[in-house]
């Protein structure tokens, strides 16, 4: 029974980081070669085509013709009982309260720091989570996961929660130029920076009609909050750190509030690719997986 159950949750999480690296690779692919496709041209709908058209080439090309490496996670042995129930339960309701505490803190204000703003009752649910996560970790339950990336998520959008207007000059300036590409297709002069974020949130936002504003707004306090509690812990987990150890020590770095990733701007999703492509770096190494550090690396110098 045990080793059926293991042989689930490996699949499962072998599908899971198999869907983030292919989905990561992509993003960098259409951030690297939509920027060139704007500094060369232009990122009107025939750019954007053209940006589309590259990237996917070049990502069915990886796809097909290099092995995807796979990780044997052993799920050690998980059993119900009232206690994790009950962890569970008041984690998503502690989740609640802390998206109403971070809903009642928001303000027009000029701020020092977001957390001036915050409920100390923010911080104490905060702790009780890491305590609650902590203890179904220690009782092997392989669903912690999921909870570390919301737990982390919670603390990389309190600055989305507590600025109504966002946050800081930048961003104004940046979704400001990218409106007017999107309407253009160009803006002068052309930089030779910037151009990984433009590319990837206007094709977004063609692709999928979605606002620029909110497009930026979420991109990188999104992709940090999925992908570092993810890659930290597979990275971990192949050095051969117990399940256990591995999550516990994901959780604690997923509970630090890095300001790097609270908001987008360039600068923030350049290095949130260069940490990506670091933590890729020490994996096992893999022609799929070389391959995703070096676009990620071209797509942060674009950037």
């Amino acid at each position: 029974m045990d080793l059926r159950i293991n042989s689930v949750y490996n699949n499962y999480m072998n599908k899971y980081y198999k869907i983030l690296d292919k989905l990561l690779l992509l993003l960098s692919l259409v951030a690297f070669f939509g920027g060139l496709v704007y500094r060369s041209y232009s990122l009107n709908y025939i750019g954007v085509f053209l940006s589309l058209l590259l990237s996917i080439a070049v990502f069915l090309i990886i796809q097909n013709k290099l092995k995807y490496f796979k990780v044997n996670f052993k799920f050690p042995k998980n059993t119900f009982s009232i206690f994790k129930l009950f962890a569970f339960v008041l984690l998503i309701i502690n989740f609640f309260l802390i998206i109403v505490l971070l809903y009642k803190s928001a303000t027009t204000s000029s701020l020092v720091s977001p957390w001036e703003q915050v409920s100390s009752k923010f911080f104490i649910i905060l702790f009780i989570n890491f305590l609650l996560l902590s203890f179904l970790i220690l009782k092997n339950c392989g669903a912690s996961l999921v909870f570390v990336s919301l737990q982390a998520l919670l603390i990389n959008f309190v600055v989305i929660f507590v600025y109504k207007i966002s946050y800081g000059f930048d961003f104004f300036i940046h979704e400001a130029t990218m409106e007017n590409i999107s309407k253009f297709g160009v803006i002068e002069p052309k930089p030779l920076y910037y151009l990984g974020q433009y590319a990837l949130i206007i094709i977004l936002h063609k692709l999928f009609f979605l606002p620029i504003h909110y497009i930026q707004l979420l991109l990188v306090p999104l992709l940090a909050s999925i992908y570092i509690p993810a890659y930290v812990f597979r990275l971990l987990f192949e050095h051969k750190y117990h399940f256990q150890v591995s999550l516990i020590t994901t959780l604690f770095f997923s509970s630090l509030p890095f300001s790097l990733f609270y908001f987008t701007t360039p600068q923030n999703l350049a290095f949130l690719f260069l940490l990506l492509a670091t933590l890729l770096y020490f994996r096992k190494k893999s022609l799929f997986n070389t391959s995703l550090i070096f676009f990620l690396a071209f797509s942060a110098i674009i950037t």
